[in-house]
């Protein structure tokens, strides 16, 4: 076998040290040279909602795209992801000043952070893989607890996985149920 120190797949970068450092540059870069400074340029005119449409569409499909797989669990990471959509927002709004708000700008427009929305894929997942509606085998995943239901414990209660390094610990399996 080859060794690699960088592996694509359906363009997910996956570095050999399985951190997603390289990914999240990557996604951040093309979110920003590629489309966010396109619809600039095309849509500098248009309305609000328009853009909203269009940033929609291009960079934030872009920064979720496989996020259930992928989302990172640092700060920085997931600051980096943020900074897209607040330049996003700024672009739709037409508000670059320093003194207006992008947290009020994402309140108005009815977005989500980015990472509240990976939260809910995330438990979107875990929702159709409990209920059979992907066509996986759920016992392969999704454990039960050794233990009989209690007043704290119901009968869908699932038991945690637990893992000693980070590639896993942050992994879909280990923060389904946080």
């Amino acid at each position: 076998l080859q060794t690699v120190r960088i592996i694509i797949i359906l363009s997910v970068i996956i570095s050999h040290y399985l951190r997603w450092d390289s990914h999240v540059t990557y996604v951040t870069s093309a979110a920003v040279k590629r489309r966010l400074l396109f619809l600039k340029r095309h849509l500098q005119q248009a309305p609000p909602p328009t853009k909203l449409i269009a940033c929609n569409a291009f960079v934030r499909s872009l920064l979720e795209y496989a996020d259930v797989a992928w989302f990172p669990h640092t700060k920085y990471l997931i600051g980096k992801l943020e900074a897209i959509q607040t330049k996003a927002v700024r672009f739709m709004f037409s508000k670059c000043r320093p003194t207006d708000s992008p947290t009020q700008l994402l309140k108005k427009a009815g977005i989500l952070t980015l990472e509240n929305r990976a939260k809910l894929a995330r438990l979107k997942l875990l929702y159709q893989l409990l209920h059979n509606q992907l066509n996986l085998d759920k016992t392969r995943y999704l454990m039960a607890p050794e233990t009989r239901p209690t007043c704290h414990r119901h009968l869908e209660t699932l038991k945690e996985h637990t893992f000693r390094t980070d590639c896993l610990k942050y992994s879909f399996f280990s923060t389904y149920n946080k």
